[in-house]
């Protein structure tokens, strides 16, 4: 019985350090902020995308004051991101057609102040980081 436990605890530990696998986007500084997006592919579709948008202050606080949009195309309309609790982690899935030939717009705001970042999407044409 002990061994049995021990096997399964095994196996659960496994799992859990196993890592995801996701495509690191980029970084850039808005204001005070560090901005990285991660982005991680749906299973069910390979054309859909969650991206993972996360803000650092300088002071490396979560920059959780927020509201973050996104989109791909200048005509699209803006999409919210979903606010990840209060640790600086905004969600939103979005179907990503080309890649090698899209960029991602990051609209932040905060307050009156409002910016817009475009990150280059290329490396989701590559191989994925597996954290």
């Amino acid at each position: 019985m002990r061994l049995l436990r021990w096997v399964g605890l095994c196996l659960l530990l496994t799992a859990c350090v196993s890592g995801e696998k996701y495509f690191a986007v980029g970084t850039q500084n808005w204001n005070d902020i560090a901005v990285s997006i991660e982005a991680r592919q749906s299973p069910a579709d390979p054309t859909t995308f969650e991206f993972v948008i996360i803000g650092t202050t300088q002071r490396r606080q979560p920059a959780n004051n927020l509201t973050v949009s996104i989109r791909v195309e200048e005509q699209e309309p803006w999409k919210q991101a979903i606010q990840d609790g209060l640790v600086g982690v905004y969600r939103r899935a979005y179907r990503i057609s080309d890649p090698k030939q899209q960029s991602l717009q990051v609209q932040l705001r905060r307050g009156n102040e409002e910016g817009v970042l475009h990150f280059e999407l290329g490396a989701l044409a590559g191989p994925p980081v597996k954290s």
